[in-house]
């Protein structure tokens, strides 16, 4: 267990009343998403950068989990909008769950059960933006 999940499961941790939010398109990569273009560079990449260890399998899992469709990436409901690459918005959307998701209800399922006063709600905006040049 690392300190910080030793940390927030200790019965000293604070337990301040909280809100979590989350939003459906929570992430546009920083990172220069152009240069993954086709699914063996994304497979690739997040085998050496995320998920070091893992059986291809594995890979192909998660990669099956963000389809290649353009229309199904994040910022999500904008079709072919901001598709700036091949791969941009299918990298969107799996940066999004792992940099905000996965931690946002890592947090919620360890503090609920010692503060039952954590609260959690969506929101969806209109995702008419598009990516400028």
């Amino acid at each position: 267990m690392s300190p910080v999940t030793a940390t927030m499961r200790a019965p000293s941790f604070p337990s301040p009343p909280s809100t979590s939010r989350q939003s459906l398109s929570e992430f546009n990569p920083t990172l220069d998403s152009t240069i993954f273009r086709t699914d063996s560079q994304l497979k690739n990449w997040v085998k050496t950068s995320f998920l070091p260890g893992s059986t291809d399998v594995a890979i192909n899992t998660v990669a099956n989990l963000y389809p290649q469709d353009i229309t199904a990436g994040s910022p999500f409901d904008t079709g072919i909008l901001n598709a700036i690459s091949p791969q941009f918005k299918r990298i969107a959307a799996f940066l999004g769950d792992g940099v905000f998701q996965a931690p946002r209800r890592w947090m919620l399922e360890n503090t609920v059960a010692s503060n039952p006063n954590v609260w959690a709600f969506g929101t969806c905006s209109l995702n008419l933006s598009t990516v400028e040049n």
